[in-house]
């Protein structure tokens, strides 16, 4: 039991990591008893459990026998059961009888079809897993048969924490939006998508409004890098220009667990991959304006969480003497202006009165 690695669509593993609602193709491949010959009938099953947070896509399943589609040979049932888990059952009664194949002891039966992560899908180390076995004809002389031993992969996913932050007091900020574009995700056929409200992507921009407590959370999100794009800054605060760019990896072993994740961040100087919760103070005892973030909250594997955070600045208000002044005194000199061409035009016209 493999399944299709999304970065490259050509390797096969134990663990993978994909967004949510993204299909993902799984391969099974099977092989015979080595006496086959010495049956009569042979039955073959493909089983799969799936954890909750996986679908099966319907009638999506094809099975080959030495590369020759037999998919019409085979049938699927497909249910849920009490606990939550998706069962996938593709069987065929006998595969000796199927037309146009030979089975033999070196036979290869192969089966493929895809899933997707649902809104129960785990985040975190945990990950969602499909634990799959063949059911088959084990005594030539009976209808006995057997169970391989299971064979189980791994799906993950992961969730962004931002957090917005005065750069200076560090006081977390509401009502900013952002958009999160996947610029340069491990599935090159999303590039360019946008991030939604439940983790999807899709082609127009979703704007994410940070909280009373400055943030907000996402989560569904696959590796690869993505653009977070200030659409509003908070009341009183200058928009931020610079786009800040968030890069998630993840590495797993050869049984598909997650080993670690990664989050770097760039682009804007006023950002950083972690969590501020401190109030960075200079030699003189004032506000450094940096935003940092604190040891080991960049990423976490065993939450699948990264941290983001984004500093804001507030917008300079200018005394009276400054940009208020300057316009009241236009005010006022506008208003002497005024004051002084209506008395220009009653003196002209007690001129022009006595000439005549």
């Amino acid at each position: 039991k493999e399944v299709l690695n999304d970065a490259d669509n050509a390797s096969y593993s134990h663990g993978v990591d994909i967004e949510r609602g993204q299909e993902v193709d799984y391969r099974i491949t099977g092989t015979v008893a080595g006496n086959i010959s010495t049956f009569a009938t042979y039955y073959y099953e493909f089983s799969d459990t799936m954890s909750p947070g996986i679908d099966y896509v319907l009638s999506s399943y094809k099975v080959t026998i030495d590369g020759k589609d037999v998919t019409g040979s085979f049938t699927q049932t497909y249910s849920v059961n009490m606990d939550g888990t998706h069962t996938l059952s593709v069987a065929c009664n006998d595969i000796k009888s199927i037309q146009g194949v030979s089975v033999n002891a070196d036979s290869r039966i192969v089966m493929t079809y895809k899933v997707t992560l649902n809104d129960n899908c785990v985040i975190g180390e945990d990950g969602n897993s499909n634990t799959a076995h063949i059911v088959y004809s084990s005594n030539p002389n009976t209808n006995e048969k057997s169970t391989t031993l299971p064979d189980i992969t791994y799906l993950y996913t992961f969730e962004l924490h931002l957090e917005k932050k005065d750069r200076d007091t560090n006081e977390a900020l509401g009502g900013a939006k952002f958009t999160i574009e996947a610029t340069s995700p491990d599935d090159s056929a999303s590039t360019g998508l946008f991030v939604q409200a439940n983790g999807t992507l899709g082609s127009s921009a979703y704007e994410f409004t940070t909280g009373n407590d400055g943030s907000f959370n996402i989560s569904g999100l696959d590796a690869g890098t993505y653009t977070l794009h200030e659409t509003k800054a908070p009341d009183e605060y200058q928009y931020v220009n610079q786009d800040t760019i968030f890069t998630i990896g993840a590495s797993y072993n050869e049984s598909g667990m997650i080993t670690s994740l990664t989050n770097t961040v760039s682009g804007n100087s006023d950002a950083a991959a972690g969590i501020d919760n401190t109030l960075d103070i200079d030699a003189n005892n004032n506000a450094a304006n940096i935003v940092r973030g604190e040891a080991d909250t960049g990423s976490s594997a065993e939450n699948g969480l990264v941290n983001v955070t984004v500093g804001n600045v507030k917008m300079i208000k200018m005394p009276l003497s400054g940009r208020e002044g300057i316009w009241m005194m236009v005010g006022i000199g506008g208003g002497l202006i005024a004051v002084s061409a209506a008395a220009f035009l009653l003196i002209r016209r007690k001129i022009n009165a006595g000439s005549r």
